[in-house]
């Protein structure tokens, strides 16, 4: 599968599944690597500062998510460089996505979108509670609804899939059936009418509706929005 190769990014809240979906798919691609992102905070053993809750975040806390996010997509174009596939995953939101897309010189670049509900968000964060003792959400810091709005937020670009009624098995599945709809097009594809159809839509159109191939409707972007060039979502729409 010749548009499996390159680096993947898969984005997600906090207990959507990123790390399992990304484990497996990195097993099922083959020569692979899976880059988690929050290794990159916890080999500081001191002094590292974290993004919270709040509406302004700290200078340094913004410095350091910008180094994590920027020594992630160096390593995964090390081993792509090296003849693997680097399958990333991190919470990325917003206009970070688009930034760390454009450090990766590698291609193909893949984004996947993991946008289960947050009742099925809820659900699975409570259930790595009770299992592995792991606590994503504290309280006064992130909440489950307030990811999920900046996630929602992001630039339509790549593949986007409402798993909450998929088994990470079955997210694998879907992703790499359509993994063509997940590479992020060159700055030089342009929106060509013979491309999209004629729609004129911006990169900032509103999402429609389309189903999985789990039978669930999942909010996700148009053909012409994914066609989307990243250079082209960091003008001012």
């Amino acid at each position: 599968m010749d548009s499996g190769r390159g680096v993947w990014l898969i984005i997600g809240v906090q207990a959507a599944g990123k790390s399992t979906v990304a484990d497996l798919l990195a097993h099922r691609l083959g020569r692979s690597v899976h880059v988690r992102g929050g290794q990159f905070y916890r080999w500081a053993v001191d002094g590292w500062v974290h993004p919270t809750g709040g509406s302004t975040m700290p200078s340094e806390a913004r410095r350091l998510l910008d180094l994590r996010y920027r020594l992630s997509a160096l390593v995964a174009d090390e081993y792509a460089e090296a003849g693997f596939t680097a399958v990333v995953q991190d919470n990325v939101f917003g206009a970070d996505v688009v930034a760390w897309l454009e450090r990766v010189r590698s291609r193909p670049r893949h984004l996947v979108v993991l946008c289960p509900s947050v009742e099925a968000v809820t659900e699975r964060d409570a259930a790595r509670q009770r299992e592995r003792g792991k606590i994503a959400y504290r309280p006064g810091e992130f909440t489950i609804d307030g990811l999920d709005a900046e996630l929602r937020a992001t630039p339509r670009l790549g593949l986007w899939l409402d798993t909450s009624l998929q088994t990470p098995g079955q997210s694998v599945d879907e992703i790499v059936a359509r993994a063509a709809e997940a590479v992020v097009a060159e700055p030089d594809a342009g929106c060509r009418s013979d491309v999209t159809g004629g729609d004129s839509a911006g990169p900032q159109s509103h999402l429609h509706s389309r189903q999985t191939h789990s039978g669930h409707t999942a909010a996700g972007p148009s053909r012409q929005q994914r066609q989307q060039p990243v250079n082209a979502l960091l003008s001012p729409a």
